[in-house]
């Protein structure tokens, strides 16, 4: 905060007072006072101080709670759809014992109403039976709940957040557990109104089983399925359960935070119409047998299907919850590694510092030498601009040949279309001419003869007696190289006489032979440039031409010379003259190739700080020359361009054409919201010489890497002499990725919460085996009077169980896979800095989803090891006894 204050003696005082907000004190729901707080400070100093006084506040802090904020709606979105897909679950385990105790306690409840008692009474006896239940569970679970957020924050990728130390029981939890309890205490008591008061009523309701739940025969459960539709699919409209309210501020919509949980009902419920059709498949095709058993298990499922339909839902619900805990596990982990990728474009990315102290050819040398390198390209960037459309657009060179651009895209469609996009690029990349250098040379001798004069018309100082001095050295000779990636590279200088003949200047291509980096070869020659100064304050005419080049691979000495064939009259070669404020390009004399005539029409103009004009033989692109590009779709949007169609651009000074060959929606790590092209990066440097006369280095490089020694690369490319601004690992950023606490914390719930699904999904089973064996003593006990054996018996009601079970899973996993492909998008699909993550696949690792299966085996096997406990004694004495007969 800055305050102008009065003046004083030696003029106005400025006071600066500097807060740091208690970030340990600050809670979440204080997020928003706090931004909005600081966002009206200085309207608040303006009431308050003189008006005189000029307040201004100045902080970035409002900017990221608003970011925080953001993520902090995102996470309790997810809790809270988690919280309430689980409350559905429990909830639901509750009606089922709660109705299956209202079957098995049917007669009982009906003999007691008929000897007087009234509905008063059982009321009371049914409240006292779920408060002794309900009680203790509701005072437990906070404590419970408190246990294992404490063990899930002392372990793993949230060990070291303090989450274990500062977990506490809030009145929320508190709250929550009193009215879960409350829900339980009622579950458990309102079905008891429901019984016949009489025996017969009873007897009734055993023998003929309604075939339809009141929901279906009112069609709730198909209202319900219509609203769930409608609330998926405004999810998956908006991609996330937040939406903006009309002051445009973020908030949770409590229909797109229930739909998952509303879906997860609505689907199982419409299961539950499907259950009775498929047991009415199965008796048609048991009934044709000759089997007794099947035909009766087959009849069975058929007569009754509300007995199983109840207990079929919960092992829906159950599956359904641990296939979506599974896919949305897999699909983030997926998701995390796609970010990376598309942030790292490589194994490893490294950005180069702006200020690079390295020499232009030293960097890829250096990256190649580290231990672990399998590879490494150079990305160039330049910018673009294309009249007011397209403002700040960037222009990318790379290599589309080199192996680390094909293999940075991901696998499957991505990396299918990448590769494609690429073979079109290298197929279509501008051809540019140049001369193979023999070995690795560390020396180029340039033979030049050069004949200048004053000219006595344009002579202004008298005093320069219209001659050159003998010993000047005004003849400055450069080399351009270009090495394996394509990159040009300006060598050394070398200084001649500007009226000498037959002049053998050395210039050394590696200044210092000593060191174990060289330019990565092989090299090839691309140009060289003489440059010549006029004496101050008159004009020189004359010639220059190149006699002879040689290179040599000693760095001393005057033998073991190797001449280097180079033909300035050949295709793609030709000479520019360069002056300060303009460039004029030239093809060779036919007659004389290597020489270059400075006429009047050309002559050179000496002043104080004068750079001379340089003259160039240079086997670069031309001024029409046609780019071939990739565009992104933002770019064609922009430009209403179409693929094919050849764009003008304004690029490094001057007016580049580039012909649009593809569109790429996404192109790693390029912000595919952002207008950009991918050229060829050879050409991209030549332009960029002829444009500039400059070689820079690369703006980034992209690297391949061996896996073991992918650290050490990573450390070695943090060090000073690197000279990076930014070294980005794909598998480092995966793992700090991976280890987001948020939603790992959220895949942790939903996994736990899966498995208390399949808890309850067992619980539920077993009772309502037993229940429906216990129920059914007088059958069995009949069937066996007229000649079933125990193992027919059992054979009947594992038919009955596998009918359960498999129908179950099946139409759970179906329903989970569903989900997941409605809601994993928004819960997986984010975006990290410029690097969007591309469209995630919903992942079905199966072999997490296994054990939901091998529980289901368990259980089965439990359920028939109780069934045949209970079979052998049935009697039909024993029955008519044990229910007082």
């Amino acid at each position: 905060v800055s305050i102008g204050g009065p003046r004083a003696a030696g003029g106005r005082i400025d006071v600066a007072w500097r807060g740091l907000p208690d970030v340990a004190a600050l809670p979440l729901d204080g997020i928003d006072d706090l931004r909005t707080g600081i966002a009206t400070l200085s309207a608040g100093f303006r009431g308050t101080l003189a008006p005189s006084d000029n307040p201004r506040v100045e902080s970035a802090v409002p900017a990221l709670l608003e970011r925080v904020g953001r993520s902090v709606l995102v996470s309790r979105s997810g809790v809270i759809l988690l919280t309430i897909q689980f409350a559905v679950l429990a909830g639901y385990a509750i009606v089922l014992v709660a109705g299956l105790l209202v079957e098995r306690r049917r007669a009982e409840i009906a003999l007691v109403r008929s000897r007087g008692a009234s509905g008063l009474h059982l009321v009371a006896m049914a409240l006292i039976e779920s408060t002794y239940l309900a009680v203790p569970a509701a005072i437990l679970a906070p404590w419970l709940a408190l246990g294992v957020v404490t063990i899930l924050g002392s372990v793993g990728p949230t060990a070291g957040l303090g989450i274990a130390t500062s977990a506490t029981v809030g009145s929320g939890a508190v709250i929550v557990s009193a009215l879960a309890g409350v829900a339980c205490v009622l579950a458990l008591t309102l079905p008891t109104l429901f019984v016949s008061a009489s025996p017969a009523g009873a007897r009734a309701a055993e023998g003929r089983q309604a075939r339809t739940t009141l929901a279906q025969r009112l069609g709730l459960d198909l209202a319900l399925v219509a609203v769930a539709a409608v609330a998926l699919w405004q999810l998956r409209l908006y991609g996330a359960p937040l939406t903006r309210n009309a002051r445009g501020a973020f908030g949770l919509d409590p229909l797109l935070v229930a739909a998952p949980a509303i879906g997860l009902v609505g689907g199982a419920v419409l299961a539950l119409r499907v259950v009775p059709r498929i047991a009415e498949l199965g008796e048609r095709l048991v009934v044709r047998g000759r089997g007794l058993v099947g035909s009766l298990g087959g009849r069975q499922l058929a007569r009754r299907p509300l007995r199983y339909t109840r207990t079929a839902l919960l092992l829906m619900l159950a599956a359904a919850l641990g296939t979506l805990a599974a896919a949305h596990a897999a699909t983030w982990s997926r998701s995390q590694a796609d970010q990376a990728a598309y942030q790292a474009a490589a194994d490893v990315r490294v950005v180069a510092d702006d200020y690079s102290d390295l020499a232009t050819w030293a960097a890829g040398p250096l990256y190649r030498s580290i231990p672990g390198v399998v590879a490494a390209t150079p990305v160039a960037y330049a910018p673009i601009d294309v009249g007011r459309v397209v403002r700040a657009g960037r222009l990318i060179g790379l290599d589309p040949t080199a192996t680390v651009v094909a293999a940075t895209g991901a696998t499957g469609p991505d990396g299918r279309e990448r590769t494609a996009l690429l073979d079109q690029l290298a197929a279509n990349r501008p051809t540019t001419a140049s001369v193979a250098l023999a070995g690795s040379p560390v020396r180029m001798a340039v033979t030049i003869d050069a004949d200048f004069r004053v000219d006595p018309d344009l002579r202004v100082d008298s005093d320069v007696g219209g001659a050159i001095p003998v010993d000047n050295r005004e003849l400055h000779v450069s080399v351009l190289l270009a090495d394996r990636d394509g990159r040009l590279l300006r060598a050394g200088s070398a200084d001649g006489s500007i009226t000498a003949t037959g002049q053998r200047l050395v210039v050394a291509l590696i200044e210092d032979t000593a060191q174990p980096l060289r330019p990565s070869g092989p090299l090839r020659l691309v140009g060289i440039e003489m440059t010549i100064v006029a004496p101050d304050n008159v004009a020189i005419l004359g010639s220059v031409s190149i006699v002879s080049v040689e290179t040599s691979e000693a760095s001393t000495g005057d033998t073991a010379w190797t001449r280097v064939r180079l033909d300035p009259a050949g295709a793609g070669w030709r000479w520019d003259q360069l002056d300060q404020a303009s460039r004029i390009e030239f093809p060779a004399d036919p007659a004389a190739p290597y020489r270059v005539d400075v006429g009047r029409e050309r002559e050179i103009f000496g002043f104080p700080g004068s750079s001379g004009s340089s003259f160039r033989v240079f086997a670069g692109l031309s001024d029409e020359a046609i780019l071939p590009a990739i565009a992104s779709r933002r770019f064609l949007d922009q430009t209403s361009a179409s693929v094919g169609e050849t764009v003008a651009v304004d690029s490094l000074g001057r007016t580049l054409h580039v012909r649009l060959i593809a569109v790429a929606d996404r192109f790693a790590p390029f912000d595919p919201d952002a207008s950009f092209l991918i050229t060829d990066l050879a050409a991209l440097d030549a332009l960029r010489l002829a444009a500039t006369g400059a070689t820079v280095q690369a703006d980034e490089w992209w690297l391949a890497v061996d896996p073991v020694k992918s650290d050490g690369v990573l450390a070695e490319l943090r060090q000073p002499a690197s000279e990076a601004r930014l070294v980005i690992g794909r598998d480092e950023l995966t793992r700090t990725l991976s280890s987001d606490p948020v939603p790992l914390g959220l895949i942790g719930v939903l996994g736990l919460g899966s498995l208390a699904a399949m808890v309850f999904a067992g619980i539920g089973f077993l009772v309502s085996v037993t229940v429906s064996t216990s129920e059914r003593l007088g059958e069995f006990a009949l069937l066996r009077a007229i000649g079933l054996s125990v193992g027919q018996l059992a054979l009947w009601l594992s038919i009955e169980s596998i009918f359960l079970l498999v129908v179950g899973l099946i139409a759970g996993s179906l329903l989970g896979l569903l989900l997941a492909w409605l809601v994993l998008p928004f819960a997986t699909l984010t975006q990290t800095g410029t690097a969007p993550v591309p469209a995630p696949i919903v992942l079905v690792p199966w072999e997490a989803i296994a054990p939901v299966y091998g529980v289901a085996v368990v259980l089965f096997v439990v359920s028939i090891w109780l069934v045949r406990r209970q079979l052998p004694d049935i009697r039909i004495s024993g029955v008519l006894r044990a229910r007082g007969g």
